[in-house]
């Protein structure tokens, strides 16, 4: 087994400044490794800037290089066991070379190289890329023996870092490699065309695969030990093979400026797409300290970084934590000790940690893409969260993965518009699994929409503004008990369709009428169209983002309608009853031979934007439904406490931000 599988990476991540290349200050590196727990370093090598003495004359060292930092560095990180992951960057290179090598760099339209301060961007197609890459990173290998690489901005990357979107490249590299691949002049522009967007993204993922085969070959002709890390949203169509250790983010900046605005569940959500999806990749997800990219040095909060780490290990990956710079120089060091608590945790628990099996009956189908992300993907994704279900998160893009394990679930949730295969629409057409659908979801396939949902799909209605949807029949909206209301508002457009003979309609149409002023927002009729629909296989269509809206108002009954929907099907399976609030998230699986773990994190402490230290909750109870304990612990900082019990059943108190327990039987 390669030495990543183990899945206990406690990882922090210095991104060094040039001014960090200091010799004299590997021994400091080290001891605040130590202090954090930390087992594995990932660490600037090459690329923007040489850490070492490079002997290839097409790389710029950094200024302040004294010694061989980077090979005292890795020396000592190895005398201590600490694993060393090189970081490299290729999108851009020091501007003084410009003129040395004019075929490296993107070019606007006018033939002008991108600058970004003094530095300057290559192209994917550049020889910088596509050859000279390889020999940087072997360089390093050969001379560090370090244990992994990173590849930051990786391949096709269309902006910098101040956001600004990048024109197509017109270098004449990419102007040679499109016209060999369509025998058609390369576009100025594709804004507006489908056609022509579909073309030259495959254009570039085909040289970003091209450079990632490249690179992939050149490490593991050195070492198949040595891990290649990607972070996800660069992975080439087509080269998840080539991947060892997939990289997502979670950063206040990302959040605050998409569709998931300061939302709770971000990492757990980044960890469970890729553990419930791959058996042979792990994942680990990288906490950054900075608010954002423009304030490197300002930090988010203790609690919302602890939060990002335990979700982390609760979801089924190891640790991340990353800073700007070296330690001793950070000028804000009040999350050190918040992330060393959790380290320290992982690090005394770590066999129990990174291969959880949970007995999920219920596959939530969404985008793996971290940013942006569809909401009504987070809006479900939040709703079992809340109800404390046990849930497997997979990604819409690997369909043939999951679909062999289709019919282990009672219910398989797509939130996400997709294209299936043959070999997938007959799984989805086979599977015991009670096949959950809203609006578009497979709107590229009106046939297997009929199929799967005994419905004729007429047309989508953009403006659903003041319409309702009304919760009949009665039976189907009882569970686990009455709602008392009777409508429910259907926001950002609907599908309407036709039910097919067998099929069972619900939720009738109230068709919209004024809803100002408030002395005309009357003459609601109740309408005999359906937008909601139980075939006679028992799947669930439902006419609109229901998650969407629930992601975007958090309105309880959306959550309530949705529930007892699944609920009229089938009943919901819990492992775990639970009186703990709905801001506790709960993880529950097995975690070696006759033992599980349960792992409760608590966000009572946030506040929207705001992340704080949550309040005690006291006598919160756990019973078990399908598992008899013979001995609970309590996974302390003291080591693993013993706890009495009842039957299957104990109490506890969350007297803080996380707490896990051993369950054996």
């Amino acid at each position: 087994m390669n030495w990543w599988m183990k899945n206990n990476l406690r990882t922090i991540q210095n991104n060094l400044r040039d001014l960090d290349a200091d010799a004299c200050k590997v021994d400091s590196y080290i001891a605040y490794l130590k202090k954090f727990h930390a087992n594995t370093l990932l660490i600037n090598c090459g690329g923007i800037t040489s850490f070492y003495p490079t002997a290839l004359p097409y790389q710029t060292k950094s200024p302040f290089l004294t010694g061989d930092f980077l090979g005292q560095l890795v020396s000592k990180c190895h005398e201590n066991h600490i694993r060393v992951i090189g970081r490299f960057d290729f999108s851009r290179v020091s501007d003084t070379l410009i003129d040395e090598y004019p075929d490296w760099w993107w070019r606007d339209q006018e033939g002008k190289p991108y600058h970004f301060g003094d530095t300057v961007t290559t192209c994917v197609h550049s020889g910088y890329q596509q050859v000279l890459s390889s020999q940087i990173v072997k360089e390093v290998i050969e001379a560090y023996k370090i244990d992994g690489v990173f590849f930051n901005f990786f391949g096709y990357v269309p902006y910098d870092y101040s956001g600004t979107i990048l024109d197509i490249c017109q270098c004449e590299n990419c102007r040679r490699e499109y016209f060999k691949l369509y025998q058609e002049p390369l576009p100025l522009s594709i804004d507006g065309d489908p056609g022509l967007t579909h073309k030259y993204r495959h254009f570039m993922q085909m040289a970003s695969a091209r450079l990632l085969k490249c690179l992939h070959r050149t490490i593991k002709d050195i070492s198949k030990e040595i891990a290649l890390c990607l972070p996800l949203n660069d992975i080439p169509e087509g080269c998840m093979d080539l991947v060892d250790i997939i990289k997502t983010e979670s950063n206040t900046q990302s959040m605050a400026h998409s569709m998931e605005a300061h939302w709770a569940y971000d990492t757990s959500r980044n960890v469970s797409v890729i553990t419930d999806t791959f058996q042979d990749k792990i994942v680990s997800n990288i906490s950054i300290n900075a608010l954002s990219l423009t304030c490197r040095f300002a930090s988010s909060s203790p609690w919302e970084n602890q939060i990002r780490l335990y979700q982390s290990i609760a979801s089924g990956s190891g640790l991340d934590w990353c800073i700007i710079g070296n330690f001793e120089d950070y000028p804000n060091k009040r999350n050190y000790t918040a992330i060393e608590e959790v380290f320290a945790h992982h690090s005394r628990y770590e066999r129990y940690y990174g291969h959880l099996k949970k007995n999920s009956k219920i596959l939530l189908i969404g985008s793996g893409r971290t940013y942006p992300a569809n909401p009504a993907q987070m809006g479900i994704f939040k709703m079992l969260k809340e109800e404390h279900l046990i849930f497997d998160h997979g990604d819409s893009r690997f369909l043939p993965l999951l679909a062999e394990k289709f019919d282990s679930y009672d219910f398989i949730i797509f939130t996400d518009e997709v294209s299936v295969t043959k070999a997938v629409q007959e799984a989805l057409l086979q599977t015991s699994a009670c096949v959950v659908a809203f609006k578009n979801t497979f709107c590229q396939s009106p046939e297997l929409q009929r199929q799967l949902f005994d419905a004729e799909i007429c047309q989508t209605v953009k403006n659903s503004d003041a319409v309702y949807a009304c919760l009949l029949p009665e039976e189907a909206f009882a569970y686990p008990c009455s709602l008392n209301q009777q409508w429910i508002y259907v926001d950002q457009g609907y599908c309407s369709f036709t039910p097919l003979p067998g099929a069972k309609a619900m939720l009738p149409k109230i068709e919209k009428a004024p809803f100002g002023p408030p002395e005309r927002a009357y003459g609601h009729v109740l309408t005999k169209e359906p937008l909601g629909v139980v075939s006679s296989k028992g799947n669930l269509y439902l006419a609109w983002d229901l998650g969407a809206s629930y992601h975007k108002s958090g309105s309880p009954e959306l959550k309530e309608c949705f529930l007892c929907a699944l609920s009229s099907i089938r009943p919901l399976f819990r492992e775990l009853i639970t009186n703990a609030p709905e801001m506790v998230e709960m993880h529950f699986g097995n975690c070696e031979e006759s033992t599980y773990l349960l792992q409760w994190i608590n966000l009572a402490g946030f506040n929207g934007t705001s992340f704080f230290a949550p309040p005690s909750l006291c006598k919160i109870t756990a019973s078990f439904t399908t598992i008899h304990p013979s001995e609970i612990y309590e996974m302390s900082s003291q080591g693993l406490k013993k706890l009495s019990f009842e039957k299957d059943t104990f109490e506890f108190n969350l007297d803080g931000l996380y707490k896990a327990f051993l369950i054996k039987t």
